[in-house]
């Protein structure tokens, strides 16, 4: 039955609900009568409320289920401790949504664990400077991606999209794009090219060109070869081997693994709004959005494409609770956000002058490529 079904992977925790539904909403409301969709959402502590509005945008050909990642909490590393500003934007808290109940995807979670190479694979991905999205928090969730071929055998194929994103487009459009021989679908990361030292970290750290970076939010991904080649454990060997330093953990692994193995998609199937706000036009017909980093319209103004949210949020169950966090997102917030992003900028000129990258290992003999 799997074979007949196109899967659709999110990862999200509480914070990212509301930004999850309209993502839900947008893509079900876009897509193809003429398949069948499995939409599995890898969480960390999505209440039972929220699961339950989030489904309520669920109607046939789609289905929904809601597989929990909760392993124990990874132990910090207090040397590489930051101070904890910069935060507001992609961890909002929106009103209390109730409690947590570890229920619900037990059978589910239990027929799969062993295909994770047990939870002791995410546990032992340490809270370190490295580790840390955006370079100030720190999430398991932007890893679950990297174990969806292992927990997941029934699927050949699969589609992983991020939460901050809505869907114009029809997903099955992107299923049908042909991946060969290579491992992962994607499109190249315009959101960056306009800073300079982050396109000089791409080239000189993690060792691709800007035009062949990707970003890691929009994945077609081949499960089945990447289950072959043993993907999930390879990129566990680097990550404790190494302790790479990243702009983008997750991202910067799958770029450095996957490189010579991407089909390059459509930038219309990860249209986003660049940082530094020039360079990058918006598209007239994108298929999918993605606000990455700061460029969210739930916390700014004159975002580009920020209209298509809108739209989609205003159907959502979590809208007020949107339009409230909005309101409330505060002067010193905004200014934390830019000091965050000028600390992301300033970390990724200093990575790309240091030895320890993933091109001066690549280019010293060792095997970072997956194949």
């Amino acid at each position: 039955m799997a074979q007949n079904v196109i899967p659709i992977f999110f990862t999200a925790d509480e914070s990212y609900a509301p930004w999850l539904d309209c993502a839900v909403r947008s893509m079900v409301g876009n897509a193809s009568a003429d398949y069948s969709y499995q939409i599995i959402v890898l969480h960390q502590d999505l209440t039972e409320e929220s699961r339950e509005k989030i489904a309520s945008g669920v109607r046939a050909p789609f289905s929904i289920r809601f597989v929990s990642m909760e392993v124990e909490t990874p132990p910090r590393d207090a040397s590489a401790d930051i101070p904890p500003e910069g935060r507001g934007c992609p961890r909002p808290t929106i009103g209390d949504w109730g409690h947590n109940p570890a229920r619900a995807e037990r059978a589910a979670n239990e027929r799969n664990a062993a295909h994770l190479g047990g939870a002791e694979s995410l546990a032992g991905i340490a809270d370190r400077e490295e580790n840390r999205l955006r370079c100030d928090y720190f999430t398991l969730t932007i890893y679950y991606r990297l174990f969806i071929a292992d927990r997941f055998p029934e699927y050949d194929k699969g589609i992983y999209l991020d939460s901050d994103i809505v869907v114009p487009g029809d997903i099955s459009e992107l299923y049908q794009i042909e991946l060969g021989e290579n491992l992962i679908g994607a499109c190249m990361d315009r959101s960056i090219v306009s800073v300079p030292e982050l396109v000089d970290y791409v080239e000189k750290a993690v060792g691709t060109s800007i035009d062949h970076y990707i970003n890691s939010g929009i994945l077609l991904m081949n499960l089945k070869k990447m289950r072959q080649t043993d993907f999930c454990g390879h990129f566990l060997r680097l990550l404790h081997t190494f302790h790479f330093d990243c702009i983008a953990p997750d991202q910067d692994y799958i770029n450095a693994m996957c490189s010579g193995k991407i089909v390059y998609l459509d930038e219309a199937w990860d249209a986003m709004p660049p940082e530094g706000g020039a360079g990058v036009p918006e598209l007239e017909n994108p298929h999918l959005i993605h606000y990455n980093l700061f460029q969210k319209p739930w916390c700014y103004d004159n975002i580009p494409y920020e209209e298509y949210f809108w739209y989609y949020a205003k159907k959502s169950p979590f809208y007020p609770d949107i339009v409230r966090f909005k309101r409330k997102y505060s002067d010193e917030q905004k200014e934390s956000d830019r000091t965050c992003l000028g600390n992301l900028i300033q970390k990724g000129a200093r990575l790309a002058r240091e030895n320890k990258t993933f091109r001066k290992a690549f280019e010293n003999g060792e095997k970072i490529r997956v194949c």
